[in-house]
């Protein structure tokens, strides 16, 4: 009797989405596949219709092709740190080679790279956390998309912003990424550009510190866990009640 094929991690996921009514199955999708997952090769009749502003570019994930992220020399702390975290959120979306870093002027790409641009123009915006995103296709060279930011912190916005039109969420309890490795990147059209900016001036949290199970039971990994989702959710305020009324009533 030959072994059972182990099921793997992200059919399970899905077989249990599906079992748990948190995910919809199509009537003419399949029966069990192996071990009871659901067949997810069936699409949705009806479902969402692309945005058509955008473009599903190659990614070139999993291939031999080179993806860059490059930066300007003497970057400061958000700019490095949007640096990893575009790094990272890249191979969670299902990119199997690590993305190379380096300054802008010191590599030449490929025809076939993808090369992304971080990079600070003050010029550029009026709201000091605003952002575009934008993407560079010409003949013979590298693809590029160039992320600009008003400040070192909206480059890091600029990161984050791109990931959640990949299909990331970022929430308070953790991150959350497509099931499925990601073949294509959800890009604005070439001559086009996103921008945006928060809509809020204060974005915060106030932790109440008067329950059994919350901050004031914290350490120092669980703390560390708590400020990186704030950042990735783009916040900018960790106060007590009192202190943050005293922030929010000047600006009504």
């Amino acid at each position: 009797m030959s072994p059972a094929k182990p099921i793997g991690r992200r059919q399970f996921l899905r077989g249990a989405a599906y079992s748990l009514g948190a995910a919809r199955v199509t009537a003419n999708a399949s029966l069990l596949e192996e071990r009871g997952a659901l067949s997810l090769q069936s699409a949705t009749p009806g479902g969402p219709q692309p945005d058509s502003s955008a473009v599903k570019m190659q990614a070139n994930f999993g291939s031999t092709d080179t993806v860059w992220i490059l930066s300007r020399p003497g970057s400061s702390l958000p700019e490095r740190l949007a640096f990893r975290e575009i790094a990272r959120g890249l191979r969670k979306l299902g990119l199997t080679r690590e993305p190379i870093q380096a300054d802008e002027g010191s590599v030449r790409s490929a025809g076939r790279d993808l090369v992304f641009s971080l990079g600070v123009n003050k010029q550029a915006f009026k709201h000091p956390e605003a952002y575009e995103i934008t993407q560079e296709n010409q003949a013979g060279k590298a693809r590029s998309v160039r992320l600009t930011g008003c400040t070192p912190q909206a480059v890091l916005y600029a990161v984050f912003g791109f990931l959640e039109r990949q299909g990331a969420f970022f929430g308070l309890d953790g991150e959350a990424y497509p099931l499925d490795p990601s073949h294509t990147l959800n890009l604005p059209a070439t001559g086009t550009a996103w921008i945006a900016q928060p809509r809020f001036g204060v974005r915060g949290l106030v932790p109440w510190p008067d329950f059994l199970n919350c901050v004031t039971i914290y350490n120092r990994e669980d703390w560390r866990s708590y400020l990186e989702a704030m950042v990735r959710m783009r916040f900018n305020t960790l106060a007590r009640a009192a202190r943050l009324l005293r922030r929010i009533v000047p600006l009504l």
